[in-house]
């Protein structure tokens, strides 16, 4: 279920109108690493899945499990200079051209579903105050994933002696 939503992310990304995104990868501390990783283009998007707590789907004999998590897109773009105000207007808009990459992404993300997650629904934007050469924002996603096993249940019966047999 993380493989086909992260399948699904990449695909809704990678065809934003006019290209903006130009890679799309997991999460694996990126930014911290920059120097030590193959040269990636920017803008670039990372998925970074949060703990999974999985709670057991109420109907009897189930092998069904559900989960709603937090999952993390991370926007790295590189700083385009100041937006300050002391700034011509076209300097200006070029160093926050970045900001926009989040409304785009977030269009892009309304309504995804698949067989194995549902309910993508934003929950928070974490802006980069303290970057240098680039910048990761953060979107925060919340998402529900179920994951369900297709096998029979297994039966326990206890004899009087306490002898276990397992029958299927």
């Amino acid at each position: 279920m993380r493989k086909e939503f992260y399948l699904a992310v990449s695909e809704r990304l990678m065809s934003i109108e006019g290209n903006p995104i130009k890679h799309v990868d997991l999460w694996n501390n990126n930014v911290e690493f920059i120097e030590q990783e193959t040269n990636w283009q920017r803008p670039a998007v990372f998925v970074e899945f949060r703990p999974i707590v999985w709670e057991r789907m109420t109907t009897r004999g189930s092998h069904e499990y559900q989960a709603r998590t937090e999952v993390r897109l991370h926007i790295v773009t590189d700083w385009n200079g100041s937006a300050s105000s002391d700034h011509e207007d076209e300097y200006r808009m070029e160093a926050i051209e970045a900001l926009d990459l989040s409304e785009q992404i977030h269009a892009a993300l309304l309504g995804l579903t698949g067989d194995h997650f549902g309910d993508v629904e934003i929950q928070a934007t974490l802006t980069n105050h303290n970057h240098e050469e680039v910048i990761d924002n953060i979107e925060v996603y919340l998402v529900t994933f179920i994951r369900s096993i297709d096998k029979p249940m297994t039966k326990v019966s206890v004899s009087m002696d306490a002898n276990v047999r397992i029958r299927q």
